[in-house]
């Protein structure tokens, strides 16, 4: 009997030690290219948030990738989710390991926020049991080693010379185990001390820039003249994120390809906003995601949707946090790039100006004011950037559809085009999300002055700003370049699109 209640009085205790040192993970998907969390990832954070009831965790915040090359995106992630999570529970969260890790294919865009109640680590406590086993291990090991050692040399006492170089020698491995193990001990606070600093450098950055507000696609579809007037008359801040590279490249874009106002600078995110507040004729420019969803799954009242798409826009922002104006733009694997900068610049810019110039009501009289342009494509070789171009794609089909010049280019030739303002046009392709999938517009762009000159896209939806789930994508919108989108070019030039 008394057996039996030392068996279940075990068993109690066993369960009680796993629901006090239990675990959970909280899993978030990114987009292919998304690096920044956006507001369908936050919403879950703070979901999350909800249910722990006021109790704090000690958290792990581990982002995953599947190829070495993509370790660096996996470590954006790391960096985004930091001060998304302070931003939304930082009162719920003590963050004890931020890293990227080499994970399965499966996981090459997910992020974990592993938790558990604080205090209760139940890594470290199983660490712990294992560091103490080891110890005891290693205590036995060295005390059977000394007592060999011992009679080896009681016993090899008469061959002292030949039996010392033996002893000699061991003595010297064992120095060498030893100096093994201080080294392993040392990289280790190395890399805690490394993580920490890290960890401290992003909370510094976040202080002093604030963080990168998402936003839902199409937010800035519709520019109205009133819309153009106020941009015509602010003063433009260029927001700094603490991202020294991406900082300076939006910066450069903005004095190359930007000219509809001349009143311009450039500051932290935190400052501007504060800066705006004060005065409504402050608005900021920065570069975010767009993320638009379909219809939910089960009625209007269901908060979980059947497809959710995330891409990236440039916008500009007034002081109420509203999108003035914007231009979706690619990015590749979550980077900015100072091509891709450049066109989305650029394509705002000229909306601006060609509305401006021609007292337009809104943006969708744009549409004929670009028809007049397009004719001038044939003066010009149209560069199409290889990496865009359909596997399927005849080529001799194409040159013969197309009635003027063009070249299919290694991505450095049209990049250096775009850059060198050459007397050429360029295909660029910006993927617009739209309820819960993409319209993928193709915008053929004049690289000299930065004009647009067509938008051709594969969808109905081109033109329905707004538009939520009835969206008419045909087969031939993937993102590449196809036949069907060379007969649409040429469509172009006689102004005929």
């Amino acid at each position: 009997m008394k057996s039996i209640i030392k068996i279940i009085t075990l068993s109690l205790c066993i369960v009680c030690v796993n629901q006090v040192f239990s675990q959970d993970t909280l899993h978030l998907d990114f987009g292919s290219t998304q690096t920044a969390p956006d507001k369908v990832i936050e919403d879950k954070i703070v979901a999350w948030g909800k249910t722990l009831n006021g109790k704090k965790q000690d958290i792990n915040i581990i982002a995953y990738y599947h190829k070495g090359e993509f370790k660096k995106f996996a470590e954006q992630r790391v960096e985004e989710m930091f001060l998304s999570v302070n931003r939304k529970v930082r009162d719920l969260v003590t963050i004890k390991l931020q890293e990227a890790q080499k994970g399965e294919n499966y996981q090459r865009t997910r992020v974990d926020i592993i938790y558990w109640a604080e205090g209760s680590d139940p890594k470290t406590m199983a660490d712990k049991k294992k560091a103490e086993e080891k110890a005891a291990k290693e205590t036995e090991k060295k005390k059977k080693d000394e007592e060999t050692k011992l009679a080896k040399e009681a016993k090899d006492k008469e061959a002292k010379d030949k039996k010392g170089t033996t002893t000699s020698a061991t003595t010297s491995n064992s120095d060498k185990k030893v100096e093994k193990k201080d080294d392993k001990k040392t990289d280790k606070i190395a890399d805690e001390a490394e993580k920490k600093a890290r960890a401290e450098r992003l909370k510094i950055r976040y202080d002093k820039y604030g963080s990168r507000p998402t936003k839902a696609a199409g937010q800035g579809d519709w520019v109205k003249s009133g819309e153009v007037k106020e941009i015509k008359e602010c003063k433009l801040v260029i927001a700094e994120f603490g991202i020294k590279e991406q900082d300076e490249l939006i910066m450069t874009a903005v004095k190359n390809y930007w000219n509809f106002t001349t009143d311009i600078t450039s500051m932290p995110y935190k400052e501007a906003k504060e800066l705006a507040k004060k005065d409504p004729k402050v608005f900021i420019m920065f570069v975010t995601s767009a993320t638009s969803k379909s219809l939910p799954h089960d009625g209007a009242f269901n908060t979980s949707y059947k497809r959710v798409s995330s891409g990236a826009f440039m916008v500009i922002e007034n002081s109420k946090g509203g999108v003035m104006a914007n231009s979706y733009i690619p990015t590749y694997g979550g980077e900015l790039t100072p091509e891709i900068l450049a066109f989305g610049v650029s394509s705002i810019n000229c909306m601006l100006k060609t509305m401006e110039e021609r007292q337009l009501g809104s943006n969708i009289k744009l549409f004929g004011v670009y028809k007049e342009h397009s004719p001038s494509l044939k003066k010009k070789t149209l560069y199409i950037p290889e990496g865009w171009v359909d596997e399927k794609l005849d080529k001799a089909q194409a040159k013969s559809d197309y009635k003027a010049e063009f070249e299919i280019v290694s991505y450095e030739k049209w990049r250096d085009a775009i850059l060198n303002k050459e007397d050429v046009a360029y295909v660029i392709i910006a993927p617009r999300p739209v309820g819960g999938k993409f319209v993928y517009e193709h915008y053929l762009m004049d690289a000299k002055t930065g004009s647009v000159l067509i938008i051709s896209s594969n969808s109905a939806a081109t033109m329905d700003l707004g538009i939520a789930d009835n969206v008419n994508l045909n087969k031939a919108n993937t993102g590449f370049i196809n036949n069907k989108n060379i007969k649409k070019y040429n469509d172009a030039l006689s102004g005929d699109w």
